[in-house]
């Protein structure tokens, strides 16, 4: 079953429902596995990647130790031919890297990178969204009034108080955005 997730890069979930078994099952013998390769000197390498696994509830390291201490424990010569590390966002791993293998050029794994450029899209987007919704609720009707006085009459308040007469008057308003340097 380890085999099957570690070598055939296959997820958990899948191998477990091929063998009929709870995907608990299937992560203790990857676990075991992994935890038996990890006690023996890793062949050479020159680029390492480092990354988490978890089982339930997320748990995450607030400091750099395990990494730092398994690097410890491995040969100088073994340590001092890795020449890039690559790791998630985190500013742990990133701590860990500095300081076990300070020589070593730190780059930041696909998968994560592009996550955290779709979720800046994601950002601007929203932010985008809102703005032209407060600009559409400005714009007169075709009655005349705008959106804005529509909302303040449906919630008690006088067409184009200045300023609202009470809070739940405010129309929404759009974010705010920072000018870019």
């Amino acid at each position: 079953m380890a085999t099957e997730v570690l070598d055939k890069d296959r997820s958990v979930a899948a191998v477990a429902g091929d063998y009929r078994c709870g995907w608990h099952t299937v992560y203790d013998e990857v676990i075991t596995v992994a935890d038996e390769a990890l006690q023996a000197e890793p062949a050479p390498v020159r680029v390492l990647g480092i990354d988490q696994t978890r089982r339930g509830k997320a748990k995450w390291e607030t400091d750099a130790a395990a990494v730092i201490d398994w690097l410890a424990q491995r040969e100088p010569g073994w340590s001092a031919q890795i020449t890039h590390v690559a790791i998630d966002l985190s500013v742990v791993y990133a701590r860990a890297v500095r300081l076990g293998l300070p020589r070593a050029i730190v780059i930041v794994d696909r998968f994560h990178l592009v996550k955290k450029a779709n979720d800046m899209v994601d950002a601007v987007r929203r932010r985008v969204t809102l703005a032209q919704q407060a600009v559409a609720a400005a714009k007169p009707t075709s009655s005349g009034s705008t959106a804005v006085d529509c909302y303040a009459v449906l919630n008690g308040c006088p067409p184009s108080s200045e300023p609202p007469c009470s809070p739940r008057c405010s129309p929404p308003t759009p974010a705010k955005t920072s000018p870019r340097p």
